[in-house]
């Protein structure tokens, strides 16, 4: 059984069954960790979208090859971040 295939809509995909476990994962893997480690919420935000940017720019380079700019997914996501 497959959650993101039982999706009805792309709100559903990817408002709830996609960004959740994404945010799950974030949140523990690099948030967390960079809260204990600087005590900033600050930092660990600008970490944790500086993690998920480079995850989308790997992504892209890998997957949409064709149509990839170095750094566009990097700056958007940092951006969101500040």
């Amino acid at each position: 059984r497959n959650p993101l295939l039982e999706s009805r809509c792309l709100k559903d995909l990817w408002g709830e069954r996609w960004n959740l476990p994404v945010h799950v994962l974030l949140k523990r893997a690099i948030y967390k960790p960079a809260m204990r480690a600087t005590q900033s919420p600050i930092v660990a935000v600008l970490c944790t979208f500086i993690v998920s940017g480079g995850l989308h720019e790997y992504n892209f380079a890998v997957h949409n090859h064709a149509a990839y700019q170095p750094g566009l997914a990097m700056t958007f996501f940092v951006t969101m971040g500040i």
